[in-house]
């Protein structure tokens, strides 16, 4: 199926990109950041949005992920660098921090010693980042 880019697209891709390095956006934030950023003239309704992220995760572009308890779907650019190393999220805040890629090869080297073979583009480690531990925040 051919996909084109709609000026709504592009400003969405921009947008994700752009916080790619923060934590994932869920739709009604992606949508906020849209609507207060004076750079993108096109302002996608909510249904938009929610067609456009399925359609960019299914390109490959997006990931998904789900918060655990929460039915709430969260999306972040992919960046290709992301497929060599592990992500750790914060389950407080929600942030997203790029593990050291010979970090990440240590670890999946000890995982499969364990004979199990890790998957370093979907792997995700959940903890608590240091700055929530510090100011004693938990959700």
């Amino acid at each position: 199926m051919a996909t084109y880019q709609t000026e709504q697209k592009k400003a969405l891709a921009d947008c994700l990109s752009r916080h790619a390095h923060q934590t994932a956006l869920s739709c009604d934030e992606a949508l906020s950041l849209l609507a207060q950023d004076k750079a993108y003239d096109v302002k996608p309704g909510k249904s938009t949005v929610y067609r456009l992220l399925s359609q960019m995760v299914e390109e490959g572009l997006v990931q998904r992920t789900v918060v655990a308890g929460k039915r709430q779907a969260r999306f972040r650019w992919v960046l290709p660098e992301c497929s060599s190393h592990l992500h750790l999220k914060c389950t407080n805040c929600q942030r997203l921090i790029h593990l050291e890629a010979s970090l990440s090869k240590m670890l999946k080297g000890a995982v499969e010693a364990a004979d199990f073979v890790m998957d370093i583009e979907e792997t995700l480690i959940l903890g608590r980042c240091k700055s929530c531990v510090e100011r004693g925040e938990y959700e």
